[in-house]
């Protein structure tokens, strides 16, 4: 998972300026890059029940919060 989670780091570092995020929810877990700033933002980065399923679907599709 360590892998995983720098290659997120080297994607937002060289694409978006750093930024990325990770939400943890009750009942799912988002990986997306860019910061959201409504509930649109977060509902529009897909969901997943664990954090490995979520981090290697961001360093594929490279979702963004708009």
């Amino acid at each position: 998972m360590k892998k995983l989670l720098e290659q997120v780091q080297n994607i937002a570092k060289a694409e978006f300026d750093g930024h990325y995020t990770i939400m943890q929810f009750t009942t799912n877990v988002r990986v997306g890059f860019r910061t959201p700033f409504d509930r649109e933002d977060i509902e529009n980065v897909k969901a997943f029940s664990t954090l490995r399923q979520a981090l290697e679907y961001a360093v594929v599709a490279k979702p963004k919060f708009y």
